[in-house]
């Protein structure tokens, strides 16, 4: 089984350098091919994986919609997966959010929710936050984890002025390199904000401990009383019946802001002006943060 997020090639494969081309094309019907057997192997992966991310190299696009759509229509799935397609390079990244994925999204909607109307912006200016909405671009196909759409009563074309991922099995590398492919075809966006969730201990499932697993099944089913009763403290590592859930060892946010005179957002400037970074585990320091994303829109 493949680490989390690590890159796999599946036939044909990719030689190292030609990750790291970018064209101003669109792909060629021959990029286009589609490949039964390559598509088979890849659903069997995710119909057994014990983790949140994939990688695959050497992908059409023609695969990557094969893929969508029986992924789509396999509603007994036990995981959703969410898919980004980058078609220049054919590469298919594949996450399962984690419900603390997916918590800690939609509490941050809920604080940009409220971010958003301390901004004095005219009446006529709408602003509205989602979570999980596609963004289907030439450089890029995903669904990206917040995004803020903005318009106005004179023009109700919605110009998407935010864009934010959060990464916590996938590896800081692989969503760098969505953000990238967002920013390079939507140069309206004002703000750009990455949340690193690095783990203390590595997750491993209890399915691949055949003792734990059996210990698991055998127990009965916590009430939430019963859980929180065995838990040290809200942010404390996770452990029920033996087995660590949760072991967080920090949470960083990156907040990108676009800069006057520069074309589009540059996600490798790092000074003062254009990135702020703060934290929101194990301690909360927000504030350069706040002051940096109000600035940018």
């Amino acid at each position: 089984m493949a680490e989390a997020g690590q890159a796999l090639s599946i036939l044909p494969t990719v030689s190292p350098g030609s990750m790291a081309m970018w064209h101003n094309t669109i792909p060629q019907p021959s990029d286009s091919s589609l490949n039964h057997v390559k598509c088979k192997r890849i659903l069997m992966i995710l119909a057994r994986a014990q983790q949140e991310s994939f990688v695959f190299e050497g992908v059409s696009f023609r695969d990557y919609i094969y893929i969508m759509e029986l992924l789509d229509s396999d509603r007994s799935g036990k995981t959703w997966n969410k898919l980004t397609f980058l078609p220049h390079p054919q590469r298919l990244m594949v996450s399962s959010p984690s419900p603390l994925h997916e918590f800690i999204i939609t509490h941050l909607m809920d604080e940009l929710s409220c971010t958003l109307r301390t901004i004095p912006l005219p009446k006529s200016i709408s602003c509205q936050p989602a979570g999980n909405k596609s963004f289907n671009k030439e450089s890029i196909e995903g669904i990206p984890d917040l995004t803020v759409d903005m318009w106005s009563r004179h023009n109700t074309e919605s110009r998407r002025v935010l864009l934010r991922e959060c990464a916590f099995t996938q590896s800081d590398q692989n969503v760098t390199e969505k953000l990238w492919a967002y920013v390079l075809d939507a140069l309206d966006i004002l703000v750009v904000c990455k949340i690193l969730i690095k783990q203390g201990d590595r997750y491993c499932s209890p399915g691949t401990k055949p003792s734990v697993a059996k210990g698991l099944r055998s127990s009965h089913l916590l009430t939430w009383a019963e859980f929180c009763s065995v838990n040290a403290g809200d942010f404390a590592q996770t452990v029920v019946d033996g087995h660590t859930w949760l072991s967080l060892s920090s949470v960083e946010i990156h907040v990108w802001v676009h800069q006057p005179g520069d074309s589009d957002i540059n996600l490798d400037r790092l000074d003062s002006d254009g990135h702020t970074v703060g934290t929101l585990f194990p301690t909360i320091d927000v504030d350069d943060v706040n002051g940096t994303f109000q600035r940018g829109l």
